[in-house]
This record gives structure tokens, C-alpha cells and sequence, in this order.
């Protein structure tokens, strides 16, 4: 992607989107703990709205636009999202862009004041990374309620996330979770860091192009090595198109 904006554009619009969304994040903070009694299906619906506000700030201050090939309403829950991880974009985006479900973060990130405090109220799968040998364990039993509750798990098997056009090799977690509950998994690759990159503050004017590929069924008779590899391939093919396309 081209960026033909100054850098003094792209800065203030770029403030512009920051500031909003860290007054609307104070804001939601207290609408999350407002709605706890309500059933989590409808606190999301509620919730994501946050989301679905930084999707339009971008669009309308900084000139982002996205694109989707494949089909969401393939995604039916309960299923395991796989998704690659290059941006903060992609968090807002899929939230305002795919059916109802919670992510698997690293348990800091509900310490952070108002924003992670909000997210609290959609019960999260957070998992303590310091306790390495207990992740699986983490995962697998608030995932149980997750699926229980109709929604889908959203994973970035990367667990961190890579640089623009890169993928760093994928953790099994997901696909663990995956055989364990005998769930499909959904491959899903966007380009989002070429727009906001990681660790970035400039907000680049483009076009974010988003993949969503078929639901992968039958996976009882897979490894989870094998499935994490056919994943990885898929998801990494289909960045290899987007680049070659942007």
C-alpha cells in the first residue's frame, strides 16, 4: 500500500481516532459493569459497538477502508477463528465484522484502566503466560463455558503480533482446543498492518483485505500438528495473494 498523506495528516487524523476511542473506552468501561446481569450474548452485542465505532472513526477520519473475500455467515457457532496478528485494526475489525465471540488475551491486558476493565465484562479467555505448563488447562476449561454459551473462540496462534506481509510460526493452543471440543476451525488472514502497524500510532490512509476461508470439519482424525500445519498453510497462502494484489 501507498501512502501519498504528509506525515502531519496522518498524524492528527490519527489523534483525532486515539483521543475518541480512549474517552468512548471510559465511557463503555461503565455501560460493561451497567449490563453485567444481562446474558453475555447480549452484553457483546452491546459492547461491540466500541468496536464497530473505531471501524467508522477510521473509515471517515483516516481513510480506511476493508474488503472481504469469502463468506462470514459460513461461521456458525460454535467455532475455533483462526486469525493472523499484525495490528490493533484487526482486533476492533473482526469484533465489528464476525459473529459473536471472545478472544484468548494474556490476563494483563484486563489490568489496563477502563479499556481492559471493560473487556472484563465480556469474559475473556485470559490466560496467566507465566504459568507456561497450565495454558492448555487455562484455556480448555473457560473455553467450556464460552461454547456452552453459543459464541466462537478467537485465536492469533502467532501470540504476538508480526510485522506487516508476516507471519511468525503459529502455537498449537488453538488447535488443541479445537480437537478437544471436537470444534471446526475457521482460517482467517487480513493485511492490516500495512495500515496500523504493530506498536504504531499512524493511522494509514488504505484498503484492508480480509479472508475468510472455509470452515475446516472432521477433525478428529487430524494431529494437532497436522492441523496447526494446514492452518498455517492456508493462512499464509492467502497473505501471499493480498500482497501480491495490494
Amino acid at each position: 500500500m501507498k501512502h501519498n498523506e504528509t506525515t502531519l495528516i496522518i498524524f492528527f487524523r490519527s489523534t483525532i481516532v486515539w483521543v475518541t476511542m480512549a474517552l468512548l473506552s471510559v465511557i463503555y468501561c461503565f455501560i460493561g459493569m451497567s449490563i453485567l446481569g444481562l446474558p453475555v450474548k447480549k452484553r457483546y452485542a452491546v459492547m461491540r459497538t466500541w468496536a464497530s465505532a473505531f471501524i467508522i472513526l477510521t473509515k471517515k477520519v483516516c481513510k480506511v477502508n476493508y474488503i472481504i473475500r469469502g463468506s462470514v455467515d459460513l461461521i456458525k457457532a460454535p467455532m475455533i477463528i483462526v486469525s493472523n496478528h499484525q495490528s490493533m485494526w484487526e482486533t476492533a475489525g473482526l469484533t465489528h465484522i464476525l459473529p459473536s465471540h471472545v478472544w484468548v488475551i494474556k490476563k494483563e491486558l484486563l489490568k489496563v484502566p477502563f479499556f481492559g476493565w471493560g473487556l472484563a465484562t465480556l469474559n475473556p479467555i485470559a490466560i496467566n503466560r507465566s504459568r507456561r505448563g497450565q495454558v492448555t488447562a487455562q484455556i480448555y476449561s473457560q473455553a467450556k463455558k464460552v461454547v456452552k454459551q453459543g459464541l466462537c473462540v478467537l485465536f492469533y496462534p502467532e501470540g504476538t503480533r508480526s510485522n506487516a506481509g508476516k507471519i511468525n510460526n503459529f502455537k498449537l493452543g488453538a488447535f488443541r482446543l479445537a480437537k478437544s471440543l471436537n470444534l471446526p476451525i475457521v482460517p482467517v488472514t487480513h493485511n492490516a498492518g500495512y495500515v496500523l502497524p504493530k506498536g504504531g500510532y499512524f493511522i494509514f490512509p488504505g484498503t484492508i483485505e480480509i479472508i475468510v476461508a472455509a470452515p475446516i470439519y472432521n477433525i478428529e482424525d487430524e494431529s494437532e500438528e497436522c492441523l496447526k500445519d494446514r492452518v498455517e498453510v492456508i493462512i499464509t497462502n492467502n497473505l501471499n495473494t493480498i500482497k501480491h494484489n495490494g
